[in-house]
C-alpha cells in the first residue's frame, strides 16, 4: 500500500491520485498555508519557553523565537490574488522595520539582564523577590 492509493498525499496535499486530479473538494496544502502554521507554531513555541522559563537569557530568546513567528506570518500574509502582480509591500516593509525594533530591542533586554545579573548575582528573578 503506497501513500497515494491509501489517499494520505491527495488529501493531505493535494497531489494528484492515479485515477486523475485532485477534486475541488481536497484540502490543498499552499506553501502559503505552511508558512502560516510554522509562524503559529513558532509563536506557540515562544509562549510557551516565556510561561515556563524564568531565566531571563531563555525569556529574551523566547521573545526572539515569537517574534520570528510573527515576521513570518506577516510575509505570509503578503500574498495577493492570481489577478495581481506580486506580493503586497506593505507587509513586507512591517517586517523588515520590526527585524530592526527587535534587534534593538534584544540589545536592551539583554543590557537590562546584564545588569540585574551584576547587582543580585543571579539571572533568575522569582516572584516578591525585592533585593533593594
Amino acid at each position: 500500500m503506497t501513500l497515494l492509493s491509501c489517499g494520505y498525499m491527495s488529501v493531505c496535499f493535494g497531489v494528484a491520485s492515479a485515477a486523475g486530479a485532485a477534486t475541488p473538494e481536497t484540502p490543498v496544502l499552499t506553501s502559503h498555508l505552511v508558512y502560516m502554521l510554522t509562524a503559529c507554531l513558532l509563536f506557540c513555541i515562544g509562549l510557551f519557553g516565556l510561561i515556563t522559563r524564568g531565566h531571563l537569557m531563555r525569556n529574551v530568546m523566547s521573545l526572539n523565537v515569537m517574534g520570528g513567528g510573527v515576521f513570518l506570518f506577516l510575509v505570509a500574509v503578503a500574498r495577493r490574488d492570481a489577478g495581481e502582480s506580486g506580493p503586497d509591500p506593505v507587509p513586507h516593509a512591517m517586517t523588515l522595520t520590526g527585524i530592526v525594533v527587535a534587534l534593538a530591542a534584544s540589545a536592551f533586554a539583554l543590557a537590562l539582564a546584564r545588569r540585574i545579573h551584576s547587582i543580585t548575582g543571579e539571572m533568575r528573578l522569582e516572584p516578591g523577590d525585592d533585593n533593594s
